[in-house]
């Protein structure tokens, strides 16, 4: 296996956007314009890594003292907000923390994940998966077929090796390092294909790319003449909880047509990863693609 540098800036691709905008021409769908100050005040100490007094709330918020007295009051009343006791100093109160916890627990990763998988598999016309990992495989909990998608396409429910596949080998490079290590110590790794990685030492090379240019291949590492590119999905923790992959026949993944679908995935699982409550960075345009030639 090698790898080829693109040796081009590839444009952007941007995720769909499929928000529609508020309209506020009419009075009901303008903004209450006390909530909007008392979110303010509210995200003005959440930024804060220490509890902040009234004219440092003013000033960052750019409200006068009287309104941010009001609704920190308000908002005291109600456990948003906590003022420190003997001190004028706020910080945000235990309600902040009951619902994160309600938010936590009415996020669905397959139901928020479905409507992604299928805009991405039918943007790159082939098979899009949700995949998490138990135990020494990765299993398809959520899957979209594209246009183009090959007939015995892995199902929900599928299980797979992680050491030869693009969602099992990101699987690994983002797991815990215990059991990473563990695992790569005390796992055979069978030679599936002519291109399967088979030691260790090799694939601890490999699960490193694969770590700092934030995406994994298969280049018939599982089936000949099957090519598949799998990136991590992240929760609010920053902690990658599964991965999407897209996979598709050799024929139709030609080194000019991967830097696209590799964006086009980074972008899918980036907004996964959003709504699962994670903060996105930039994503990095992919810089070099492994084939199989």
């Amino acid at each position: 296996m090698k790898f080829l540098d693109v040796g081009h800036t590839v444009p952007p691709v941007r995720w769909q956007e499929t928000q529609v905008p508020m309209t506020i021409s009419s009075p009901q769908h303008r903004p209450t314009q006390t909530v909007e100050r008392a979110f303010s005040l509210l995200d003005v100490l959440a930024d804060s890594t220490r509890p902040m007094n009234l004219k440092e709330i003013a000033q960052q918020s750019g409200l006068n003292a009287s309104t941010c007295l009001r609704l920190l009051r308000t908002m005291e009343l109600n456990h948003y907000v906590v003022r420190l006791p003997d001190t004028s100093l706020y910080r945000l109160g235990a309600k902040i923390l009951t619902l994160a916890y309600a938010l936590e627990s009415q996020l669905d990763i397959r139901t928020i994940a479905r409507p992604i998988l299928q805009e991405l598999s039918l943007a790159v016309g082939e098979s899009a998966g949700l995949i998490i990992r138990q135990g020494n495989e990765g299993i398809v909990i959520e899957r979209a077929a594209g246009p183009n998608a090959l007939r015995h396409v892995t199902s929900i429910g599928y299980r797979g090796p992680l050491y030869c596949t693009s969602a099992g080998k990101a699987l690994l490079a983002w797991c815990e390092p215990e059991w990473r290590d563990r695992y790569l110590r005390t796992e055979d790794f069978p030679a599936l294909t002519p291109a399967t990685i088979t030691s260790e030492a090799a694939l601890r090379t490999e699960l490193e790319r694969i770590r700092d240019v934030g995406y994994a291949t298969d280049f018939g590492e599982r089936e000949e003449g099957l090519v598949a590119f799998a990136a991590p999905v992240r929760d609010a923790a920053d902690h990658v909880v599964a991965v999407i992959g897209v996979s598709g026949p050799a024929e139709r993944m030609a080194d000019d047509i991967v830097p696209g679908v590799i964006r086009k995935l980074l972008h899918g699982a980036e907004e996964v990863s959003r709504q699962l409550g994670w903060n996105p960075q930039p994503v990095r345009e992919p810089v070099a693609i492994a084939s199989g030639t």
